[in-house]
């Protein structure tokens, strides 16, 4: 009975194999720390406690605007918010330079590195094209069938709302 018992301890079990973040969310967070990082390069003297979460939430998709004539990108961060925070700054110029020092920079084995196979720069707006390494992360989830697992609760709202159009 107790090597049953020790069987059953070492055998890994469903909840323990649960993702705990999504691969777009990673990707967000990573080109995160990516942006602080080159903004404290190009000023040292910027503020950016907090800066991270907040880019974050304004990493979405390509927009019309953050386009200009190029072809779409996969995310898009608008410098606008971010420029506030870097003295002598205006989104333009601040993502110009952000896509500039990256592009030069970026080029590292740590973990930012590897997410992003391309940054430019467009009216204001970083436009980010994610590695084909990095999305290929994804393959294995979907072979093992634990892509469709739902993924651990990230804490944001994890309310429910079900709608019906007859009661």
């Amino acid at each position: 009975m107790m090597a049953a018992a020790a069987r059953g301890a070492a055998a890994p079990t469903r909840e323990s194999k649960k993702r705990p973040i999504n691969l777009l969310d990673e990707a967000k967070i990573l080109l995160a720390k990516l942006v602080v990082g080159v903004v404290l390069a190009i000023a040292p003297d910027t503020p950016v406690a907090g800066t991270a979460a907040e880019i974050v939430k304004q990493i979405g998709r390509p927009t019309a605007a953050s386009r200009e004539g190029e072809l779409a990108r996969d995310l898009c961060l608008p410098c606008f918010a971010l420029a506030k925070r870097v003295p002598g700054s205006n989104p333009k110029k601040l993502a110009d330079d952000i896509a500039a020092y990256a592009k030069k920079h970026n080029s590292g084995e740590e973990e930012e590195a590897r997410v992003c196979q391309d940054v430019s720069a467009a009216n204001g707006y970083l436009n980010f094209t994610l590695a084909m390494t990095y999305l290929a992360r994804v393959i294995p989830l979907v072979i093992d069938g634990s892509f469709t697992e739902p993924l651990a609760p990230t804490g944001i709202d994890d309310r429910t709302m079900i709608e019906y159009s007859q009661p």
